[in-house]
């Protein structure tokens, strides 16, 4: 599970086309450990929930994601307002570490409303620098798996290559993840499929070769994934935020029996090219 930590002072409020109330604070964590400076996100429960179990996954994977905290803001809660309370009046709240690159989006020089013409431009310049990433069939896949519905340029922080020529990328932003930020149980269902969002941005850039490369990760990735203990974080973190029985169950019952279909359906997304 993730660590429990201490938010100190104020929250300074920062936006980068967030949807959600987001600041940056410093942080306390447990025992002699120095504070450190985070990212702060105000969440509903739900989504709060997929965060953090699509963290706990997703490190299970090996896949790049920051670290990632529950945070308890004891003092400035007044711009808290999606935030779970906890009876002393503190509230509850995602952490994050604030990884030193820019999103995926940012990198591109990407605008909202631009031509059709400027978004193929970026998209051709930049996709084939994510494709070179050994990780990306895993990513597809991911996001088959827990139905990650919102994995758009944004959610993907890109700090170029490194020396060994391989893509430095990190996974963020995975609260619409069991079909989005404010499921319910009828919504988990397990046979059904949801839009990837690779399938828009990414797939009709890809080559032939990478595709299949990309369809031969899925197949590895489920074999790895049958190794991870999904009930753990669920019933931990249904428990701790007062989700039902009923949410515990669905939840379990959408991932164990989704695995099954994952390649089905990643595969779907990686040969049905859509254009934006």
């Amino acid at each position: 599970m993730v660590e429990l930590v201490s938010v100190m002072g104020g929250l300074l409020p920062f936006k980068q086309g967030n949807l959600n109330q987001t600041f940056k604070a410093l942080v306390q964590p447990k025992g002699f450990n120095a504070p450190f400076s985070a990212i702060v996100k105000d969440l509903p429960i739900r989504e709060l929930f997929n965060e953090l179990v699509s963290f706990v996954v997703l490190r299970a994977l090996g896949l790049p994601i920051p670290s990632v905290y529950l945070g308890m803001v004891g003092g400035e809660t007044q711009h808290l307002s999606k935030a779970p309370s906890l009876g002393n009046g503190s509230k509850l709240v995602y952490v994050s570490e604030e990884i030193p690159s820019p999103s995926l989006k940012m990198a591109m020089g990407w605008r909202d409303g631009q031509s059709e013409e400027a978004c193929m431009a970026c998209l051709s310049k930049f996709v084939p620098q994510i494709a070179c990433w050994d990780k990306l069939g895993e990513l597809y896949a991911f996001d088959t798996w827990l139905a990650n519905t919102d994995r758009n340029l944004g959610n993907i922080v890109f700090g170029g290559k490194g020396s060994d020529g391989e893509p430095k990328v990190w996974l963020i932003d995975h609260g619409r993840s069991f079909t989005g930020e404010a499921w319910k149980p009828g919504d988990l269902v397990p046979e059904k499929s949801f839009t990837n969002m690779l399938k828009v941005w990414a797939t009709p850039f890809l080559t032939t070769v990478q595709k299949d490369l990309c369809l031969l990760s899925t197949e590895m990735f489920v074999e790895n994934a049958k190794r991870i203990d999904v009930n753990e974080p669920i019933d931990f973190y249904t428990n701790a935020f007062g989700l039902s029985e009923a949410d515990k169950v669905a939840a379990k019952n959408f991932l164990i029996v989704r695995l099954g279909k994952v390649s089905e359906h990643a595969k779907d997304a990686l040969v049905m090219e859509t254009i934006l």
